[in-house]
């Protein structure tokens, strides 16, 4: 099953939300374990498709490892990988970006 883009995020999501919310609300949809889920919504951020307000994807702009490093928020228990750290609920999907690399799925949804 393939979520609807604006109102899967709007009715699962709370503005808020980060990247573990996310990877909690996809197991209702995407049937695998955590860490699978974890790497699929990373790979989504790395495509830009999860891009977070302010920051580019690697499709739009390369980071140095030792910015990716060195731009990380002040909670030391968000473990996940740059960008998708700073991914929000808020900033949902980048249509254009799906679009671009999945035109299929983003035709479904």
């Amino acid at each position: 099953m393939i979520p609807k883009s604006g109102s899967w995020f709007s009715q699962t999501l709370r503005p808020r939300a980060r990247a573990n919310d996310l990877e909690k609300s996809l197991s209702k949809f995407v049937h695998s374990n955590a860490s699978e889920r974890r790497v699929l919504i990373e790979i989504l951020a790395y495509c830009g498709i999860l891009q977070p307000s302010g920051r580019a994807g690697f499709l739009q702009s390369l980071a140095s490892t030792e910015h990716q490093i060195r731009d990380r928020p002040p909670d030391h228990t968000n473990d996940w990988k740059y960008p998708a750290i700073w991914w929000r609920g808020a900033d949902g999907v980048n249509r254009e970006a799906l679009i671009r690399c999945f035109p299929v799925i983003a035709g479904m949804i």
